[in-house]
């Protein structure tokens, strides 16, 4: 499948979304919400990563795999009978696995993602959540300012909400208001509400649901108040405009060549011993 113009598309595999090689000639690479917070970072390591791969890891694994058994659709995953991944006992099965696109997990790992789906689809309102709408639809859209075409994969898609599942170490709203800005979800919910209004004309609200990977595994649902996504729109105007002058000039700088001046992060400067 070639997506030839803007739009929302249901049923772009994973790997090809991620690739970005299914735009035609004239939209170009697309940034995602995700590139755009490496790109914040450093353009260069955008732009390695976009040749070479991200990193995964087992947190990456554990949480794709927890939204494939929540949303339904997804990469599939397999359970790997061992405590550990020491050993052939692991390494044979787990690189059998992946050879045949699947995500290998420990069995832990595998009883704690079925936990992990059973209490969201069980919380009053989670659960409700997903109860009506659509998984993974793959959006595109072109940025009238910068002509920057954009994609974006809304986990759930709803009459009137646009919905993101995360697997979190706290889903509390005092700990989870912080680790969100940490973590950049604000600039994943200024991007997708801007990509779906663009292609709708709807200003929908953007919605995550959130789901603790520790036992017992409790949920917990929040939303961005209108500073918290002012802010996040800030931000992706910000990367869209660094994204189409790098991409422009061909030139992907990293962290300079000058001496960085550190000064005390804020919970140090607040201490008696530095």
């Amino acid at each position: 499948m070639t997506v030839t113009e803007p739009g929302i598309y249901p049923g772009i595999p994973e790997d090809v979304y991620h690739a970005d090689t299914d735009l035609a000639p004239e939209l170009g690479h697309s940034l995602s919400a995700s590139g755009a917070k490496v790109l914040l970072k450093s353009p260069a390591r955008y732009h390695y990563e976009r040749q070479h791969g991200g990193k995964t890891s087992d947190a990456f694994d554990i949480g794709t795999a927890a939204h494939t058994l929540i949303l339904g659709t997804g990469q599939p995953f397999v359970r790997i009978d061992v405590d550990d991944k020491r050993g052939a006992k692991w390494t044979e099965p787990a690189e059998a696995a992946r050879a045949e696109g699947s995500i290998p997990l420990l069995r832990k790992d595998y009883d704690a993602v079925h936990r992990m789906a059973y209490a969201v689809a069980t919380h009053p309102l989670a659960g409700k959540i997903f109860e009506q709408g659509d998984a993974e639809q793959s959006a595109y859209w072109v940025d009238q300012a910068t002509g920057v075409t954009c994609r974006a994969r809304v986990d759930w898609l709803r009459a009137g909400h646009i919905v993101d599942l995360k697997t979190t170490r706290n889903g509390h709203p005092a700990d989870f208001e912080r680790d969100a800005g940490n973590l950049g979800y604000h600039i994943s919910a200024a991007h997708y509400t801007a990509g779906i209004e663009a292609l709708t004309g709807l200003t929908m609200p953007f919605v995550i649901v959130a789901v603790e990977k520790e036992a017992p595994h409790f949920v917990s649902v929040h939303q961005f108040d209108d500073d918290y996504l002012a802010i996040g729109h800030a931000r992706m105007r910000e990367a869209l405009e660094l994204f189409a002058e790098c991409k422009s000039s061909g030139v992907w700088p990293d962290y300079g060549n000058d001496i960085h001046v550190l000064s005390p992060p804020r919970w140090l400067a607040r201490t008696k011993e530095f």
